[in-house]
Protein backbone atom coordinates (compact mmCIF):
# COMPACT_ATOMS: atom_id res chain seq x y z
CA UNK A 1 0.00 0.00 0.00
CA UNK A 2 2.77 2.43 0.88
CA UNK A 3 4.38 1.75 -2.51
CA UNK A 4 1.49 3.55 -4.22
CA UNK A 5 2.12 6.69 -2.17
CA UNK A 6 5.83 6.54 -2.91
CA UNK A 7 5.23 6.20 -6.66
CA UNK A 8 2.70 9.06 -6.59
CA UNK A 9 5.08 11.40 -4.76
CA UNK A 10 8.00 10.47 -7.02
CA UNK A 11 6.06 10.72 -10.31
CA UNK A 12 6.19 14.53 -10.83
CA UNK A 13 9.98 14.47 -10.89
CA UNK A 14 10.10 12.59 -14.19
CA UNK A 15 12.73 10.04 -13.23
CA UNK A 16 12.79 7.47 -16.05
CA UNK A 17 11.52 4.00 -15.07
CA UNK A 18 14.41 2.29 -16.84
CA UNK A 19 16.99 3.70 -14.42
CA UNK A 20 17.96 1.37 -11.59
CA UNK A 21 18.33 4.47 -9.44
CA UNK A 22 14.57 4.96 -9.47
CA UNK A 23 14.05 1.60 -7.77
CA UNK A 24 16.82 2.49 -5.32
CA UNK A 25 15.11 5.82 -4.58
CA UNK A 26 11.75 4.14 -4.06
CA UNK A 27 13.33 1.71 -1.62
CA UNK A 28 15.25 4.51 0.14
CA UNK A 29 12.04 6.53 0.58
CA UNK A 30 10.32 3.45 1.98
CA UNK A 31 13.19 2.87 4.43
CA UNK A 32 13.24 6.51 5.52
CA UNK A 33 9.45 6.55 5.85
CA UNK A 34 9.60 3.57 8.21
CA UNK A 35 12.50 5.00 10.23
CA UNK A 36 12.91 8.80 9.94
CA UNK A 37 16.12 8.70 11.97
CA UNK A 38 17.83 6.25 9.63
CA UNK A 39 21.05 7.72 8.24
CA UNK A 40 21.77 7.68 4.52
CA UNK A 41 24.88 5.52 4.94
CA UNK A 42 22.67 2.84 6.51
CA UNK A 43 20.15 3.29 3.71
CA UNK A 44 22.87 2.82 1.08
CA UNK A 45 24.05 -0.33 2.87
CA UNK A 46 20.52 -1.76 3.01
CA UNK A 47 19.79 -0.92 -0.62
CA UNK A 48 23.10 -2.43 -1.67
CA UNK A 49 22.26 -5.68 0.07
CA UNK A 50 18.68 -5.68 -1.25
CA UNK A 51 19.70 -5.09 -4.88
CA UNK A 52 22.96 -7.05 -4.75
CA UNK A 53 25.36 -4.14 -5.18
CA UNK A 54 27.81 -2.19 -3.06
CA UNK A 55 26.72 0.84 -1.06
CA UNK A 56 28.72 3.15 -3.35
CA UNK A 57 26.85 1.77 -6.36
CA UNK A 58 23.52 2.33 -4.60
CA UNK A 59 24.52 5.91 -3.81
CA UNK A 60 25.67 6.52 -7.37
CA UNK A 61 22.52 5.02 -8.93
CA UNK A 62 20.35 7.31 -6.82
CA UNK A 63 22.52 10.33 -7.62
CA UNK A 64 22.38 9.56 -11.34
CA UNK A 65 18.58 9.17 -11.32
CA UNK A 66 18.10 12.53 -9.60
CA UNK A 67 20.70 14.14 -11.87
CA UNK A 68 19.03 12.83 -15.05
CA UNK A 69 15.63 14.15 -13.98
CA UNK A 70 17.16 17.50 -12.99
CA UNK A 71 19.06 17.83 -16.27
CA UNK A 72 16.04 16.83 -18.35
CA UNK A 73 13.83 19.61 -17.02
CA UNK A 74 15.11 21.33 -13.92
CA UNK A 75 12.23 23.82 -14.01
CA UNK A 76 9.63 21.07 -13.57
CA UNK A 77 11.85 19.26 -11.07
CA UNK A 78 12.36 22.46 -9.05
CA UNK A 79 8.62 23.20 -9.13
CA UNK A 80 7.74 19.70 -7.92
CA UNK A 81 10.35 19.91 -5.14
CA UNK A 82 9.19 23.40 -4.17
CA UNK A 83 5.62 22.15 -3.89
CA UNK A 84 6.79 19.63 -1.32
CA UNK A 85 9.15 21.85 0.65
CA UNK A 86 7.55 25.26 0.34
CA UNK A 87 10.72 26.98 -0.83
CA UNK A 88 12.39 27.51 -4.18
CA UNK A 89 15.51 25.52 -5.01
CA UNK A 90 18.25 26.59 -7.35
CA UNK A 91 20.59 23.60 -7.23
CA UNK A 92 19.87 19.91 -7.53
CA UNK A 93 19.09 18.47 -4.08
CA UNK A 94 21.46 15.96 -2.53
CA UNK A 95 20.36 12.36 -2.20
CA UNK A 96 19.75 12.68 1.54
CA UNK A 97 17.63 15.83 1.24
CA UNK A 98 15.63 14.38 -1.65
CA UNK A 99 14.91 11.10 0.15
CA UNK A 100 14.05 12.82 3.45
CA UNK A 101 11.74 15.32 1.73
CA UNK A 102 9.89 12.66 -0.23
CA UNK A 103 9.59 10.35 2.78
CA UNK A 104 8.03 13.22 4.74
CA UNK A 105 5.69 13.95 1.82
CA UNK A 106 4.56 10.31 1.82
CA UNK A 107 3.97 10.55 5.58
CA UNK A 108 1.81 13.67 5.11
CA UNK A 109 -0.13 12.06 2.23
CA UNK A 110 -0.95 9.03 4.37
CA UNK A 111 -1.95 11.15 7.36
CA UNK A 112 -4.26 13.27 5.19
CA UNK A 113 -6.08 10.17 3.93
CA UNK A 114 -6.66 8.69 7.38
Amino acid sequence: MIEKYIKDVLAPFGIPDNLSGKKCLEHAIWLRYNDPKLRMMNIYDTIGIYFGMGKKHAERHMYYAIEKAWDKDNGAFAAAYSNLTGYLIIDRPKNSAFVATLAEAVRRERENEV
